[in-house]
């Protein structure tokens, strides 16, 4: 990707990560929910208790994306270890491709929850 965009292929640069964005939503979503939580870090306190428990108000909820979606995320992401350790390809593949799913979703979830109000 960078070759090609050294060698004055931009489009073809576009085009190779727009699809690794996609192609790598799980390890994507972590880093977005990250830069979510920095844009609001001034009035973060009590971020703990707000994931555990809920927010007072979700109007002023910092994390956009449904807490039982990252918790199956989370939970289904956990299991990975032992299925490589019972090198079980076929199971890992697919729950690769749940994860995926799963990460997809949030990201669609945080793009939405990024838009000007109205423009939903």
């Amino acid at each position: 990707t960078v070759s090609l965009a050294l060698r004055g292929e931009d489009e073809r640069a576009r085009l190779r990560i727009s699809a690794m964005r996609e192609d790598m939503a799980a390890a994507l979503l972590p880093a977005r929910l990250g830069v979510e939580y920095r844009a609001i870090v001034p009035r973060a306190a009590g971020v703990l208790d707000e994931i555990g428990a809920g927010p007072p108000d979700p109007d002023l909820a910092w994390m956009p994306v449904e807490r039982d979606l990252l918790a199956e995320f989370c939970r289904a992401a956990s299991e990975l270890p032992g299925i490589r350790l019972r090198r079980d390809d076929a199971q890992d593949r697919q729950m690769r491709a749940y994860i995926q799913m799963l990460a997809e979703e949030a990201l669609a979830d945080l793009a939405v929850a990024r838009q000007p109000t109205g423009a939903q």
